[in-house]
């Protein structure tokens, strides 16, 4: 699903006029959407409790069903993402300088975390790109 059939399928769920505008200038201006790459999964890192929050996203009402909100190792994470295999994630710490790295049980609400941290000047955003073979 690319980010315009996405709006579309946001839109069918919006009721407030506020949202629905927030969206239409979202989708109209395409900004960063902390989404898993499939849309079943939003991610969001949550700098005051040092923390990343899961939610699973209902295909057929929009609905968000939060799954964990757990503690990252790390000071301020600016962003959080989830890898395309919605297994692994990673937390971009601010004020710690950290890269650090988890694996993901959406089932059990747990996430484990993969080896140590990873020094980064500053990290602030996380994208994946996937590389077309040649």
């Amino acid at each position: 699903m690319n980010i315009n059939a996405y709006c579309k399928f946001i839109h069918r769920f919006l009721k407030y006029n506020f949202f629905q505008l927030f969206f239409m200038i979202i989708c109209e201006h395409p900004l960063y959407f902390p989404y898993s790459e499939d849309f079943r999964y939003l991610i969001s890192s949550n700098a005051g409790d040092n923390s990343v929050v899961m939610y699973k996203i209902d295909q057929k009402t929009g609905l968000l069903t939060k799954l964990f909100c757990l503690p990252i190792s790390g000071e301020y994470p600016k962003d959080a993402m989830l890898f395309p295999d919605n297994r692994h994630l990673v937390s971009l710490n601010h004020e710690s300088n950290t890269m650090t790295f988890f694996t993901v049980h959406p089932d059990t609400g747990l996430i484990v975390m993969n080896g140590p941290e990873i020094k980064v000047d500053q990290p602030n955003c996380v994208i994946f790109h996937r590389l077309e073979e040649e």
